[in-house]
């Protein structure tokens, strides 16, 4: 049987990228949160300038336009990069993406359907509450959402 630990090490010796280290040092040690190392190596993803080509591209009501399509793949990205919750990117998003489920905020596009209510009533709320539900699944306002 593989040890994944022995793995992770010797890919870890190779000194890797900030990114790739922290996804091994969080995904595969499961090194504490808490502890020093950890939160440097997320430090460290957290000024790669992967991220702060993220933060830069995205606008002040907090997402990446087009919503659908560029939005849904960069909050996939971020978390793909270990990035938390509590990011500023994922916390603006978040904020954003409540919004437009409260009604407050919309999408700045629409796309032609046979059905006219389709995509105001039902595929905005779904695909926005899918993408919150990535960031915070917790969220009381998904559960709504959840039911439908």
């Amino acid at each position: 049987m593989v040890d994944l630990n022995i793995i992770a090490d010797k890919l870890l010796d190779l000194k890797p990228d900030p990114i790739p280290e922290f996804i091994l040092l969080k995904e595969f040690k499961g090194l504490n949160p808490s502890s020093r190392e950890y939160q440097n190596a997320y430090d460290r993803v957290c000024n790669h300038p992967f991220v702060k080509k993220i933060e830069n591209a995205q606008n002040e009501r907090g997402f990446w336009p087009p919503f659908h399509g560029a939005t849904e793949s960069v909050i996939r990205r971020c978390l793909s990069l270990g990035l938390e919750n509590d990011h500023p990117c994922l916390k603006k998003v978040s904020d954003y993406l409540k919004s437009v489920l409260d009604n407050k905020e919309s999408w700045d596009q629409f796309e032609k359907q046979d059905n006219v209510r389709w995509w105001p009533e039902m595929f905005v709320p779904l695909v926005t509450a899918s993408m919150l539900s990535l960031i915070e699944p917790d969220s009381e306002i998904l559960d709504l959402h959840r039911n439908r």
